[in-house]
């Protein structure tokens, strides 16, 4: 006899419930992992170099068991090349694949899956080259001058009465009071510290470069890519917004970073503002869909005010009068658009 309560089949829904928690679950970390894990090619272009330097030091000691880093492998141009391009590019995907798996319904859904890519992709990053580049140029490089002088301060000295180590003392005058004999254990402990101190510096501003980067991209691509997909429309309508959004918010903000860091080339308070006003109408276009021609004239404005044309900034190597011309260009468009939006009759809906 019937109760009038339905049942519904229990492995049909099991089933699609289980793949729904698992692309949930595990998408953003298998994306963040994979995303951040292609910048390897990245590393590699600049590294590889490097450990052949390494090999050939090695090879003059035979007597040596190299490292099993120590080794020349130089792969083709035509190998090397797709690598380092795939891992410039493969972080700026990462949010919209994210998007795309977990399929969120609401922003917080979207926050939290963003956050997991984005941490994900920070650890993978910094393992694979960005906290050992980081770690070298904080660690190693502020050493070489050092050590150079160390291994000068083993040569005979240019007069008969001097000392080997009077090398030391001239860069250091500190040492001119100690004995000739313990200037060069002295020299050793302050490299030692140098290092000490620059390895704590190495792995804080690894971890900050790969979240400021890496990271951020992984954040801001997952919320713009879910709020493009809620939005609906074509893959060209959904592939151009997301590109325009991600690159631009998280270039803009990871520039500021790096340079509240102290860390890349310098910006002044008037950069930083006009960066922070022009990304916020890239945003503001997109998703009030503005014409193509005033997108276009903001996205050449933004990348002028990034690189600091007309702004100051000497460096930039364009001609200010350029830049200027273009930013008139773009005032124009947004008067005579929000002119014409503000004339333009409001349309009512029952």
């Amino acid at each position: 006899m019937s109760d009038g309560i339905t049942s519904t089949s229990p492995a049909t829904s099991d089933t699609i419930g289980f793949w729904s928690q698992f692309r949930r679950t595990f998408g953003p970390v298998l994306v963040g992992l994979l995303g951040g894990g292609l910048t390897a090619g990245v590393a590699c272009s600049a590294m590889l170099p490097l450990l052949k330097n390494v090999s050939d030091t090695y090879s003059q000691y035979p007597s040596l068991q190299p490292p099993w880093l120590a080794r020349d492998v130089s792969p083709p141009g035509v190998v090397l090349i797709p690598l380092a391009v795939l891992g410039a590019v493969a972080p700026f995907g990462m949010g919209l694949a994210t998007a795309w798996l977990v399929r969120s319904k609401d922003r917080w859904g979207e926050v939290s899956a963003g956050l997991t890519t984005a941490l994900t992709g920070t650890l993978a990053a910094y393992a694979v080259g960005i906290g050992w580049a980081v770690v070298l140029a904080t660690v190693v490089v502020p050493s070489i001058w050092d050590l150079t002088l160390f291994g000068d301060s083993t040569k005979a000295p240019a007069e008969a009465a001097g000392k080997p180590s009077d090398v030391l003392a001239e860069r250091y005058p500190d040492l001119k009071e100690q004995p000739a004999d313990e200037r060069g254990g002295k020299f050793f402990a302050k490299i030692v510290a140098d290092q000490v101190v620059g390895s704590a510096y190495g792995v804080w501003l690894g971890v900050g470069l790969s979240l400021a980067t890496v990271g951020l991209l992984g954040f801001c691509g997952t919320l713009a890519g879910g709020w493009l997909l809620r939005r609906g429309g074509s893959c060209r309508s959904i592939a151009v917004p997301y590109f325009e959004l991600t690159v631009s918010t998280s270039v803009a903000v990871g520039q500021l970073i790096l340079a509240a860091a102290g860390l890349g080339n310098s910006m002044t308070w008037f950069r930083a503002v006009c960066l922070v006003a022009i990304t916020t109408l890239v945003v503001v276009g997109v998703v009030d869909r503005w014409h193509w021609l005033l997108r276009v004239a903001i996205a050449a404005t933004w990348g002028l005010v990034l690189w600091g044309a007309g702004l100051g900034d000497s460096a930039s190597g364009l001609p200010a009068p350029v830049a200027y011309l273009t930013y008139g260009v773009l005032g124009f468009l947004l008067v005579r658009h929000w002119f014409f939006s503000a004339r333009r009759p409001a349309v009512t809906t029952a």
